[in-house]
């Protein structure tokens, strides 16, 4: 079996037993361990979208902006 085949299978095997653990963790547990699994499960969320809207922000902070004037005298020099 090739490389890229093994690989596959232990990420589709892993998914379903993280899918499985979690639905335990939440649905057949206690009550504290429930509601530890779901303000994890929110905060991870939360923070990854957080993180997203951190990395949109810095990317327009660090881009150049160049006025219209100087597009159009760059655009018309290069056509002379």
């Amino acid at each position: 079996m090739g490389r890229k085949k093994i690989v596959g299978l232990i990420i589709t095997f892993s998914t379903l037993a993280l899918g499985v653990i979690y639905t335990y963790l939440l649905f057949f547990s206690t009550h504290q361990v429930q509601a530890l699994t779901l303000k994890l499960t929110v905060y991870f969320f939360v923070i990854v979208l957080l993180a997203s809207l951190f990395i949109v922000g810095y990317t327009l902070l660090r881009t150049n902006v160049f006025p219209p004037e100087e597009v159009e005298e760059a655009v018309s020099s290069e056509k002379a």
